[in-house]
């Protein structure tokens, strides 16, 4: 996380904006970000998500839930 950085002429999204596009729980968004697989920046003690990521992120959490299919011998 980037801190006390406040990017000018950037839109960014909350964790809850990030929950509702990927249709996951909040506690999810706050894991992924804890744990620095969501990049996220701090503005002013709030953590936002520039919406650019997400793409790219998304496409690497299928892509892991497609290998973890995979290997349990894929969809029943």
């Amino acid at each position: 996380m980037i801190k006390n950085a406040y990017p000018e002429n950037k839109a960014l999204i909350t964790p809850s904006e990030v929950s509702n596009k990927l249709r996951v729980p909040r506690p999810t968004v706050y894991s992924w970000l804890n744990r620095g697989v969501l990049p996220c920046i701090d503005v002013y003690g709030r953590r936002m998500i520039d919406p650019g990521v997400l793409p790219g992120f998304i496409q690497k959490l299928e892509a892991k839930n497609a290998a973890v299919s995979s290997f349990r011998g894929g969809a029943k």
